[in-house]
């Protein structure tokens, strides 16, 4: 039985390397200044084909539940192919779209298929994402393995 366990899938649908797993998303920069949009708060989770975007409030330092109507868990799907991430938020349900919905301070687009993130740098600890907006402006996340 412990073997069974123990032998267990952790990775859905297959191992996708590094990615696997949660990022925490340390820092996010738009045309190389700070957003000071941005509090530290958002977690990247990877998983084969799904990722999920976590978005974190906290109260004093203390985790709280969200102010009304903000998501808290955010579905889209992703894949790589020639030195990008393409994440796809174009998904809906009986609910609507707030589930598939990036969390604003991102500038990510909602309902949106093929959006392109440039891996700029990655390892099995860190990875820095480049996404240029439909105006212009050059958006570089910061993500740290977690955990």
């Amino acid at each position: 039985m412990l073997a069974a366990l123990l032998g267990g899938c952790t990775h859905n649908n297959g191992d996708i390397g590094s990615k696997f797993g949660s990022w925490k998303q340390t820092a996010m920069t738009i045309d190389g200044e700070p957003n000071p949009e941005y509090q530290g708060n958002i977690f990247w989770g990877f998983q084969h084909g799904s990722l999920t975007f976590t978005y974190m409030f906290y109260d004093h330092g203390i985790p709280v539940n969200p102010p009304t109507g903000e998501p808290q868990l955010v579905f889209t799907s992703w894949s790589e192919e020639d030195g990008y991430i393409i994440i796809d938020t174009n998904f809906s349900d009986d609910q609507g779209t707030f589930r598939y919905t990036p969390p604003e301070v991102l500038l990510l687009p909602a309902q949106t298929a093929g959006i392109r993130l440039k891996i700029i740098s990655e390892s099995s600890r860190e990875m820095r994402l480049e996404y240029v907006t439909s105006d212009g402006k050059r958006v570089v996340y910061t993500l740290h393995k977690w955990g």
